[in-house]
């Protein structure tokens, strides 16, 4: 190839500047989507990022029609009214949102991951579509609202996205006992029983109050989680007025997942595990994932 000539640059520079944006945009809306990539698309040049800013939402709701449809899908609560992907509903998403969307997508399967590699007990290798959707609720229950909202989101889950969790609370807790950080690890607990039944269910907890983000800093090794601990076991004594602690989200979600699969609280282990072995839940697909995190939005 022959070295470029200041006239061929100048060519190049001038045929840059006179194509349309709707070409522009087009190239990019084909691009593998990727928050980075887009970031340094906005760094290329001054006419660049003036087209990417002013067609920020016509680029992104290409992305979220096309590449990014599933994953919206399953983030109702970043884009609330994403089941129809209509210009209504994407009217005003942003960069921003797309890379929240994107970076969740990530981590759940990063977490998944995480907990079957590091769960030898967890044996079912369909079971990475379970955790994901476990994953995602918890994502939910996390967005859910105030203390009050969580529990109904609890109780409003049906039996098979309840088993989703409670897979990923306890395969989850046997995942940071054998790779996590801090007292969880089994290096670390206490002696007496009672004390590490205690403890499992703190954690549990904090799973469920602090979503799965504090999971997956167990298991990453991020020491930054002592005042998580702390404000936990705050809840679970009387207030400086004798006010009773209010009960844990998990004596919730376990009184809510004995109600669903018809049993006692001491055979909910037993009974979850059955289930999950079900072909309704071996066989789970994406669709079904999608469908199951959605449960209580209307039909896509």
């Amino acid at each position: 190839m022959p070295p470029s000539t200041p006239s061929s640059l100048a060519q190049s520079a001038i045929g840059w500047h006179s194509t349309p944006p709707e070409i522009v945009l087009e190239v990019i809306s084909r691009l593998d989507y990727d928050p980075e990539t887009l970031r340094n698309l906005l760094l290329v040049d001054r006419r660049m990022h003036r087209i990417m800013q002013d067609y920020e939402h016509s680029l992104c709701k290409a992305f979220a029609t096309g590449q990014l449809r599933v994953s919206i899908l399953r983030s109702p609560d970043l884009i609330p009214q994403g089941k129809l992907l209509s210009s209504d509903s994407l009217a005003g998403i942003s960069y921003s949102t797309l890379a929240a969307v994107h970076n969740r997508s990530k981590a759940v399967s990063e977490l998944a991951k995480a907990i079957k590699s590091n769960s030898p007990e967890c044996w079912l290798e369909k079971w990475r579509h379970t955790f994901e959707c476990g994953i995602l609720l918890l994502h939910r229950l996390q967005a859910s609202g105030a203390y009050e909202a969580k529990v109904d989101f609890l109780f409003s889950m049906p039996v098979h996205a309840l088993v989703s969790v409670f897979l990923v609370l306890h395969y989850g807790c046997k995942a940071a006992q054998n790779a996590g950080v801090g007292i969880i690890h089994r290096s670390n607990q206490p002696a007496d029983e009672r004390d590490r039944r205690e403890l499992f269910l703190m954690f549990e907890d904090l799973c469920l109050q602090c979503g799965p983000d504090f999971l997956a800093d167990i298991l990453d090794h991020n020491r930054k989680l002592r005042s998580g601990w702390q404000a936990l076991e705050s809840l679970q004594v009387p207030d400086a007025n004798g006010t009773p602690p209010r009960r844990s989200l998990i004596s919730y979600f376990n009184r809510a997942i004995a109600l669903a699969l018809q049993c006692r609280l001491n055979e909910v282990l037993c009974i979850s595990l059955d289930v999950a072995t079900t072909k309704a839940m071996r066989k789970m697909t994406e669709a079904d994932v999608t469908k199951l995190v959605r449960f209580d939005c209307p039909a896509c």
